[in-house]
């Protein structure tokens, strides 16, 4: 089994993935989301080059070749180009007939009434007591909202590392979270998330920055996946838990 310290890194790196992604796919492009992007852009070009997934390293060409044009930009040009970045965006996320990026809608099976995943959203966040910010007005099954989930669960692994060296109480607790994550992506992540990215990268938009996005999470959400499984039969061989091994689908 990983060292804690290896583990704590990894989960701080899971962390910071997935709060910069919730934060990217819910607000608009603008100042704010280039300058975020640009803070983040030497941990995306560590992660994308050292996975080896295609999709990671796809995605994050892309979201270079984004932020770089815009480097070069300066007065008017940048702003023509930021504006134009913001109509497409909007065409691909904020009309009537854009892609959705809430969970209901690719599992309800066309079924408006059924909110099964947004209620479960809900139970999970009051379970591990995540509240949201008065500004944050999606539904709690918007992409955002799950990707701030997970990184809050990842954020709790790293702190339950922390009691693990000389607590009993500390590992049954990281036990508990590492199966949590696993279920998360069983029980959300994998019903959605693929279909969701195949809508967008089909949508008829010429859209330079948040298609690329998708396909790098697409990508670290089903490397993430396999770390997890990886955690999750390290714990088991040590006996230390016996749950139910989850299969998932490629």
């Amino acid at each position: 089994m990983e060292d804690i310290k290896t583990l704590k890194d990894i989960h701080f790196v899971r962390n910071g993935i997935y709060s910069l992604f919730g934060i990217a796919l819910r607000i608009l492009p603008d100042k704010e989301h280039y300058d975020l992007l640009k803070k983040n852009f030497p941990i995306l070009s560590k992660v994308a080059a050292e996975s080896g997934n295609k999709d990671m390293r796809k995605g994050f060409c892309g979201i270079k070749s984004f932020l770089s044009k815009r480097d070069k930009l300066f007065g008017k040009e940048r702003d023509e180009y930021e504006m134009e970045a913001l109509r497409r965006y909007t065409t691909l996320f904020c009309l009537k007939d854009s892609v959705p990026m809430e969970e209901t809608f690719y599992t309800s099976g066309g079924r408006v009434e059924s909110y099964d995943a947004r209620d479960d959203m809900v139970r999970l966040m009051r379970k591990h007591n995540m509240h949201r910010s008065k500004d944050v007005t999606e539904y709690d099954d918007h992409i955002s909202i799950e990707l701030a989930f997970m990184a809050k669960l990842a954020e709790e692994s790293m702190l339950c590392l922390e009691k693990t060296v000389n607590s009993e109480e500390g590992a049954t607790g990281y036990d508990a979270l590492i199966t949590e994550q696993i279920e998360f992506h069983k029980n959300h992540f994998n019903k959605w998330i693929k279909e969701f990215v195949k809508q967008t990268l089909k949508y008829n938009v010429d859209e330079k920055l948040f298609k690329p996005l998708l396909i790098f999470l697409r990508g670290f959400i089903s490397e993430d996946r396999r770390a997890l499984e990886e955690m999750f039969l390290d714990i088991k061989c040590l006996g230390e838990i016996q749950p139910e091994r989850y299969e998932y689908e490629n």
